[in-house]
């Protein structure tokens, strides 16, 4: 069952919060998962993937 969660990071010195959904059920699978989220994010909106990860909170 996909779930919705929030991928929270620090990019250009200001807090940054993505949404994503995953039916991944461990704190272990979703960190990458929202990494790769991120990642994906910041490379298509600035070119970059130089950033700092949070966490990932349930919506």
């Amino acid at each position: 069952m996909m779930k919705e969660y929030i991928a929270i990071f620090e990019y250009n010195g200001e807090i940054q919060n993505l949404e994503f959904v995953s039916n991944s059920n461990s704190q272990e699978k979703l960190n990458p998962e929202a990494r790769m989220y991120v990642n994906d994010y910041l490379l298509t909106k600035y070119g970059t993937v130089t950033y700092h990860f949070i966490r990932v909170i349930p919506k």
